[in-house]
């Protein structure tokens, strides 16, 4: 009796790399589904609150060392 006759062989077809790149884009679509799930039920949700009176004024235009924000080189 010889060997081959107790083995099964299993023929797959070989998988085309666009139907691979769209398994491995399903599965990190899903593993981020998840995540994104964990960290929603982890996080908790504080209502606004309106800031303190600031006690000082801001700056003068032109009396401070700070440039402007828009064309100031």
């Amino acid at each position: 009796m010889s060997d081959t006759a107790n083995t099964i062989t299993l023929r797959l077809p070989k998988i085309n790399w666009q139907i691979g790149a769209l398994i491995l884009v399903a599965v990190i679509a899903g593993f981020q589904t998840f995540q994104l799930a964990r960290l929603k039920g982890a996080v908790t949700v504080k209502t606004a609150s309106a800031a303190p009176a600031a006690s000082h004024s801001a700056p003068a235009a032109g009396g401070s060392d700070l440039q402007g924000m828009v064309g100031g080189c």
